[in-house]
């Protein structure tokens, strides 16, 4: 098998044109010009770095990316469409706001007035840490330690309000359920369905 790998590369040289033979030798002896003309060339100038910002994204940005944002955009728009939405947001789109405290109005007076018991607390404690810090802003001279008291004051008045709120809500509540006890308990059950 040697021998025929051996005569195929005699034939492929017998069959070269004397051209292409002349050819490869040309680049030969034209490497030595080359090497002189980059040596007398100017070197590259040194790359800047690039800096990338927020504004580069979109560059960086394939179709594939942004087909993926629409579909999770509409993904979204859609379940946000299914549930039913939070019944206080106004807290919410603050600043530095957190979630709402949920009111829940109990089914009995016994949990109701437990209830209010505990919103009462709430505000006791809400109005004495507004009363400190009112205090302390007084005092203060730095601008931004003063800017941090009078963002935490306004956090606290809005749980005064929100708590105070609640707290008429739960009694307006047991109102009703003594009223509804007081007038299911002194007569007939049909006296009230005529």
């Amino acid at each position: 098998m040697g021998i025929q790998f051996l005569s195929l590369g005699a034939l492929l040289l017998a069959f070269l044109p004397a051209g292409l033979a002349q050819q490869s030798a040309t680049p030969d002896s034209s490497a030595p010009q080359a090497a002189a003309q980059t040596t007398t060339a100017q070197p590259a100038p040194a790359k800047t770095k690039r800096v990338w910002t927020d504004d580069n994204i979109g560059q960086v940005r394939t179709p594939e990316d942004v087909y993926l944002d629409q579909k999770r955009a509409a993904e979204e728009l859609a379940r946000q469409k299914k549930e039913p939405a939070p019944e206080v947001q106004a807290n919410a789109t603050k600043p530095g706001a957190r979630g709402p405290i949920v009111l829940k109005i109990p089914d009995t007076a016994d949990e109701t007035q437990k209830a209010i018991a505990q919103r009462q607390a709430m505000f006791d404690n809400f109005t004495n840490l507004l009363g400190a810090t009112q205090k302390q802003l007084d005092g203060e001279t730095n601008p931004t330690v003063r800017a941090t008291l009078e963002q935490k004051a306004g956090l606290l008045q809005g749980d005064v309000a929100d708590t105070r709120s609640d707290l008429d809500k739960l009694q307006k509540h047991l109102a009703e359920l003594e009223a509804e006890k007081k007038a299911g308990g002194s007569g007939s059950p049909d006296s009230g369905q005529q």
